[in-house]
Order: C-alpha cells, then sequence, then structure tokens
C-alpha cells in the first residue's frame, strides 16, 4: 500500500501524513514512512522509528529514491509518502512517465494520492495536476479546514470551475480543526499518540485533560472521515 500524499506548501499534507501513520500504528500494521522534504521532514521528527527523509532533493535523485527506496517498501507493507513542496510535481510527472499505476495494479499494490487543500484557490493547482495526469488512480482530496479563518469554508474552492474535473474523479474528505492543542502538540515533537496520553516528559504530563480530549475528539473525527480508505 502507498499513500502518496501531496498539495501546495501549508495546506496541511504533513498533519495527514502524520494521521496516516498514527491509524496504521493504531491498526498494528507494518508502517514506514518518507519524507520527500528535503529541508523540513516533518515526519522523521514525529515519528524517529518509522520515518526517513529523501537526502537529494534534486529531480533526478529523487526519482532514483522513489524507485530504489521507497516503492520497494509499498511491495510488502503500507508506505506514507510526504511530498513536500515541489515534490509533487516531480512525483506525478514520473509516475505518469512510468506507469506507476500499471506496475502497481502488476504487483497488486494499492496506490492512493491524496491532495490536501486549504481555503485558497492556489491548492487546486497540484490536485488538479494530478487528476489530470493520473485520472486512472483512486485519489482523495482533503479539505483542510484546521487552514480556514474563523467564520471561513471552502466556497473559494467549491465555487471554482476547476472543482467539478477534481470531484468527478476524487473523493472528498473534510478535516476538522484540531483545536488548541495543535501548536502544543507540535512544539513538544509529539505523535498523536503520545499527546492523547499527556505527552508525558520526566514523569510530567504536559498536556492538561482537555488537550488531549481535544485530540481525541480530533482522531476520532478523522477516523470516521477515513473510514473505509
Amino acid at each position: 500500500m502507498l499513500y502518496a500524499v501531496h498539495g501546495k506548501g501549508g495546506a496541511g499534507k504533513s498533519t495527514v501524513a502524520r494521521y496516516l501513520v498514527h491509524r496504521e500504528l493504531e491498526r498494528k500494521q507494518a508502517i514506514r514512512a518518507f519524507d520527500a522534504d528535503a529541508s523540513n521532514g516533518t515526519l522523521t521528527r514525529f515519528y524517529k522509528s518509522h520515518a526517513e527523509r529523501v537526502s537529494d532533493p534534486h529531480p533526478a535523485a529523487m526519482v532514483r529514491w522513489f524507485e530504489e527506496v521507497v516503492w520497494p517498501a509499498s511491495e510488502t507493507g503500507t508506505v506514507v509518502l510526504d511530498l513536500g513542496s515541489g515534490a509533487e510535481r516531480v512525483f506525478t510527472d514520473w509516475a505518469a512517465a512510468v506507469g506507476l499505476l500499471t506496475v502497481a495494479a502488476e504487483a497488486k499494490v494499492p496506490v492512493i494520492l491524496i491532495g490536501v487543500l486549504d481555503p485558497s484557490k492556489d491548492a487546486l493547482a497540484p490536485v488538479l495536476s494530478a487528476v489530470t495526469d493520473l485520472p486512472e488512480g483512486r485519489h482523495i482530496a482533503v479539505r483542510n479546514f484546521g487552514r480556514a479563518k474563523p467564520g471561513e469554508g471552502f466556497e473559494v474552492i467549491d465555487t471554482h470551475p476547476v472543482w467539478p474535473k477534481i470531484v468527478k474523479i476524487a473523493q472528498v474528505i473534510d478535516m476538522p480543526v484540531l483545536a488548541v492543542a495543535a501548536p502544543k502538540v507540535d512544539s513538544l515533537n509529539a505523535s498523536f499518540a503520545d499527546a492523547v496520553a499527556g505527552c508525558v516528559r520526566d514523569g510530567v504530563a504536559q498536556l492538561g485533560p482537555f488537550d488531549r480530549q481535544r485530540v481525541n475528539i480530533w482522531l476520532r473525527a478523522m477516523d470516521a472521515a477515513w473510514e473505509g480508505i
């Protein structure tokens, strides 16, 4: 299984990738995570024992990494690939050029392409590119309400003329807001499981019961949204 998470910078790709790693660990599945952003290895920060980062951001080197490291791992277990800014274009070009989805079908490896959107129209371009270049793939479009301003929705996205082209191919999932706990969890370099447990450091819980409950509520909402995927 290969989950490839893509989208514009700042849309919330890494949060989705972190959730997917958490979900697979909760399900006791073998999981490996790969971060294609050489400058900001979010997954290696939160899931050190399960994640690794691309060492060379040059497109040719990244393609070799996809073929020689990431793909073999997806043949034997579940892989979460976090495609950082710019890497999503390299991945999509490579996948289309080499017929990744044909190779995956022959190997019986499900590939799920997950495009993450914030409420700005700029978020549409990478998701549209993915569904256009790989129309036969399984696509998920995640609307990240955590990036919306108070009282703001996804009207800009929902009313844009390219949105029907995306939803014709992609299944839409809404990601809820992770309330006040998110920056605290991030500052502690904590996994979601660690946050639920209170982020204990030197025997002292760093998160109180209400922040722990906020994380729990968010995880349950995400589990419901991703049910069956």
